[in-house]
């Protein structure tokens, strides 16, 4: 998708402000991120669910995005992308309206600087793209502490051997995380108006996945997002099946084929694998690593969780 692989108070602030000024303030309660938690992960959290015509899913501004043109876009998905997958639309939805929304953004802000005209669409939003981005460094602390959670990967080899690797793994890390947050804000960008509904419908979808129904169940999770590598076996199944063992009874335990479930990966934010994501019985996120792990350990910060709210 175009060269992407792929506050409380301040709400109060401008809804008193937009009152001040003889306009009515904006419900919250009409937000997608508000009406349905949980369902958007993206740059639909701030768009206004609204009575629509029933041909159109979501608009702002220069966007319009038909029910045609978005179900043509899934229908053209890769199989791996689809097959043996819950359903997740607004995740897709987030996605395509995405690769709608930079060239727009792009455009405007290539016009805005008056620069040259470019018809290579990708180059234009990946010059928009690298603007936004400019100023990520990577520190010697984040070198350091990155070859320290680590080591293990490392074999023994000294610091000063990998740091060049360290520094280029960071930063594209780094790089990718603020692209991400890039696009997760577009809808803070341009106001956008998503079909009631529609989104009705999509949200359920969305939200019946193993990940939010096992969150659902007022018990510490863990959750692992893992794969058999082309050497060998699943090395973190073994893990999973520790933590389920020793924990049997007070946690709940989801090991998932992360090769299988790209759109669950990508719901949740899992950019490599192994990852493996802690949740508090409140369905909160407890912690997040990637890489090996020992099964005491991840117990013990499972337990470490404070009991649900009844």
């Amino acid at each position: 998708m175009h060269g992407l692989r792929l506050t409380a108070s301040l709400g109060l602030l401008l809804a008193s402000v937009a009152v001040a000024a003889g306009q009515p303030a904006e419900d919250p309660g009409r937000k997608v991120r508000v009406a349905y938690p949980g369902a958007a992960t993206g740059l639909l959290l701030e768009a206004t669910v609204a009575d629509l015509d029933n041909s159109v899913i979501l608009r702002g501004e220069e966007l319009v995005i038909t029910k045609e043109e978005f179900d043509t876009f899934v229908a053209q998905l890769p199989a791996h992308l689809t097959v043996q997958q819950s359903p997740d639309p607004l995740l897709l939805l987030e996605y395509f309206a995405a690769s709608r929304l930079l060239p727009i953004l792009a455009g405007r802000a290539a016009a805005t600087a008056e620069k040259a005209a470019n018809d290579d669409e990708d180059a234009l939003v990946q010059a928009f793209l690298e603007e936004r981005i400019a100023d990520i460094e990577v520190s010697e602390e984040e070198i350091s502490a990155f070859y320290a959670a680590n080591a293990a990967a490392f074999a023994g080899a000294p610091l000063d051997s990998v740091k060049s690797y360290v520094r280029q793994y960071v930063m594209q890390e780094k790089r990718r995380a603020a692209i991400d947050a890039v696009i997760r804000n577009l809808g803070t960008e341009v106001p956008l108006e998503l079909s009631a509904t529609w989104l009705e419908s999509a949200a359920a979808l969305s939200l019946d996945n193993p990940i939010d129904r096992a969150r659902g169940m007022k018990k510490p999770l863990l959750v692992v997002f893992s794969s058999a590598s082309c050497c060998g076996t699943d090395t973190m199944q073994t893990v999973s099946d520790a933590v389920r063992r020793l924990g049997a009874g007070r946690v709940e335990v989801l090991h998932l084929d992360a090769r299988r479930q790209v759109l669950l990966g990508m719901r949740f934010g899992v950019r490599a694998s192994p990852t493996i994501i802690g949740y508090a019985p409140s369905g909160d996120e407890l912690f997040r690593q990637t890489g090996a792990a020992n099964a005491e350990e991840l117990l013990a910060q499972l337990d470490s969780a404070e009991p649900a709210v009844p």
